[in-house]
């Protein structure tokens, strides 16, 4: 599969692969519908994504890896953005 890393936009089939890689295992068109739906994450006029959803949804996948909840993310992301020079959440 070609993804547009080069460009910094994705296909919702780039995303699933990309993400796919970071969680060990296929990740459904339908869980990817869930999670973009959740975390308020959506394609440009073109369908596209950017950089930053990958990376927005990167983080996703690796906090309920952990154990974490898309709630628990959520407000993590929330404080971040709300804490001047916060660093990156975990």
């Amino acid at each position: 599969m070609s993804t547009a890393t080069d460009t910094g936009v994705y296909t919702a089939a780039d995303l699933r692969h990309l993400l796919a890689r970071v969680r060990g295992y296929p990740v459904p068109p339908v869980t990817l519908k869930y999670w973009r739906k959740q975390v308020g994450i959506s394609p440009d006029c073109c369908n596209l994504y950017f950089e930053s959803d990958l990376e927005l949804l990167r983080a996703l996948v690796r906090w309920l890896a952990q154990g974490g909840t898309i709630r628990q993310f959520m407000s993590k992301v929330k404080e971040a953005q709300e804490t001047p020079n916060a660093s990156r959440f975990q």
